[in-house]
């Protein structure tokens, strides 16, 4: 599509094209992206002023000025002894009518194969026009196409290339087409009024068989849909295809591996383990009976903890410099301290990647006290298992987005570390939502009543 262009002063000749600056402007976020173009553009066209090449063009840029997109220069300031520019063009939105500055910090440069820093002064284009207008517009557009119905599923879409629903269903061979064939083969149903999607019924959950709840306020919502594919030989989103990919609520979309070859299936037993956790908890007899599970599973950690320094206590058999591959793998199937350091040292990698501060993450012996003094999830109240599967205890942090510190973390199953929205709300609402493990009415009303309290 082509779009009216806001050129910047100098020459009227054609937008040259370069190839991209090779500063790094792919690892940089397209804000810093925006403001290192800006700072470089407005080098180059006071260099090209103190010159004279700039200058001549003032005028006639001036003189294109029309009612869609007013202009006007502001003059080159001079100060200190020194020549510096604050802001050479300033251009009216023909969106919003406000007067910016014409540099990439507030438009979009119409082609990002520009180099900016090397092509002639006034050779820049920039997008101003009704499609494309400042970038304050564009953002608050993209807002409104994606608070939708049909721009959620775009969006979710978009990585999912190669999805297409069979050619005999009737639906448009494209992502999107795929998600709504799906839809309906998950027991969802919609209308189509005016082209836009209307959910009359939500899909099930692959998974729980929970309804899967799509509205136009964003996939942060709980329980909105998620792509999840039961191939574990494919990888990456671009090669996921039909029949191995189905719709799941994203917080049971979880990292499966080796520990949860079928998603399902662990649902099914985390589930059916989470069921009866509630189901005891609705009785005093129950209560009696899961604390005393509990006090005997703590004991079991206790002693496995113990066994640190003597490995083959708790059943590893393989030799540590001979065999050291099956070693390792059981140690880390086996021996508490031995998961607890490698879960907690991972997660510490992974911050100071992301280069927050480390100093007062969770250690491993911290992790294994915790595991002691609470061998049960703290969302579920179900037991942890040593076992590498849903069961095993998973450091959490209560706080996305922060350090794994000892402070604002907990331990949970596994399967529930894979969202940052879980909560004991949540999770309640998913246990009352799901269809594939009966509820017993005690357990339900109970279940019931905590969501009503909070």
């Amino acid at each position: 599509m082509r779009t009216k262009r806001a050129r910047s002063p100098a020459s009227s000749s054609s937008s040259a094209r370069h190839r991209k600056s090779a500063r790094g402007a792919d690892t940089l976020s397209p804000r810093e992206n925006a403001e290192l173009r800006t700072v470089a553009l407005k080098a180059k066209w006071v260099a090209a002023h103190l010159d004279g090449t700039l200058q001549p063009s003032l005028d006639a840029f001036n003189a294109k000025a029309t009612a869609r997109g007013r202009t006007r220069v502001l003059q080159v300031i001079k100060a200190a002894g020194s020549i510096t520019l604050s802001v050479l063009v300033v251009v009216a939105c023909v969106s919003c009518g406000i007067e910016k500055p014409l540099l990439p910090s507030h438009y979009v440069v119409n082609s990002e194969d520009e180099a900016l820093e090397s092509c002639p002064p006034g050779t820049e284009a920039f997008n101003n026009s009704t499609s494309y207008p400042c970038k304050t517009c564009w953002a608050r557009k993209l807002a409104e196409r994606d608070d939708t119905v049909d721009g959620r599923v775009r969006l979710l879409m978009k990585p999912y290339r190669r999805l297409c629903p069979p050619r005999a269903s009737g639906f448009e061979q494209t992502p999107v087409g795929w998600f709504w064939w799906r839809w309906k083969e998950q027991g969802g149903a919609f209308d189509i009024v005016n082209t836009k999607h209307v959910i009359t019924k939500a899909a099930c959950c692959a998974n729980t068989g929970a309804p899967i709840l799509l509205t136009g306020r964003g996939m942060k919502d709980a329980f909105s849909p998620s792509v999840n594919n039961t191939d574990m030989s494919i990888k990456n989103p671009e090669d996921h295809v039909e029949p191995s990919t189905l719709l799941v609520c994203k917080e049971t979309n979880v990292s499966q591996g080796d520990a949860m070859p079928v998603l399902a299936d662990s649902w099914l037993c985390f589930m059916t383990a989470s069921v009866r956790v509630a189901t005891l908890v609705a009785s005093e007899a129950g209560r009696a009976v899961l604390a005393t599970e509990r006090a005997c599973e703590a004991e079991r950690c206790s002693a496995n903890l113990g066994n640190r320094n003597n490995k083959r206590a708790n059943g590893v058999t393989a030799h540590s410099t001979k065999e050291t591959a099956a070693y390792d793998k059981q140690c880390y199937e086996l021996d508490m301290s031995t998961i607890c350091r490698q879960a907690t040292h991972s997660h510490k990698a992974n911050d100071k990647k992301k280069g927050r501060d480390v100093s007062a993450n969770i250690t491993g012996d911290q992790m294994a006290e915790r595991w002691i003094a609470q061998p049960w999830c703290a969302l579920s109240g179900v037991l942890f298992t040593i076992n590498n599967g849903p069961f095993r205890p998973s450091v959490d942090r209560v706080t996305h987005g922060v350090s794994h510190t000892a402070n604002d973390t907990r331990l949970v199953c596994r399967i529930l570390n894979c969202n940052p929205s879980w909560t004991r709300r949540t999770f309640v609402e998913l246990l009352l939502a799901q269809t594939r493990v009966e509820v017993p009415p005690a357990a339900r009303a109970a279940l019931e009543a905590e969501i009503a309290e909070q």
